[in-house]
């Protein structure tokens, strides 16, 4: 789950590779009301992010982990340095106050329903994840 600082480029089509996002990771857990944002160190990440809560707890689907990125973008580009000002907030009020826009990219369905995914082949995982829009998460 981390990534690896490296000058060496490295490419083999045995291999899926994504693009680094400069944010904070946050798993996201839903289990019907109760909505909980955790950092790679454990810790709530739902007073820094009240709006980040708001649209995993307006999903469709009532039961769900997922694992993603959040960021801040200075231009086109994410930036961690605009992002710290806001990780370092944990009431829901000051962190809308910020200024400071947030998004959420998803990398990956941990569980669906009460079902782990993780013991899926990630191939079968991305294969997944192109099924038509009606079997899938409708993140907004």
């Amino acid at each position: 789950m981390l990534a690896t600082l490296t000058h060496r480029r490295f490419s083999d089509p045995g291999w899926i590779f994504e693009r680094k996002l400069d944010g904070e990771r946050c798993l996201a857990f839903r289990d019907g009301d109760d909505v909980h944002l955790v950092s790679r160190t454990h810790h709530s990440l739902n007073g820094g992010y009240p709006e980040l809560v708001e649209v995993v707890a307006a999903q469709a689907v009532p039961r769900f982990v997922v694992d993603g990125e959040i960021v801040a973008f200075k231009g086109n580009r994410t930036s961690f340095t605009r992002l710290q000002p806001r990780m370092h907030i944990d009431e829901p009020a000051k962190s809308r106050r910020s200024g400071i826009a947030v998004y959420y990219y998803l990398f990956d369905l941990l569980a669906l329903e009460g079902e782990d995914l993780r013991r899926l082949p990630c191939v079968s995982a991305r294969a997944c994840s192109r099924m038509p829009s009606t079997s899938r998460i409708p993140f907004a």
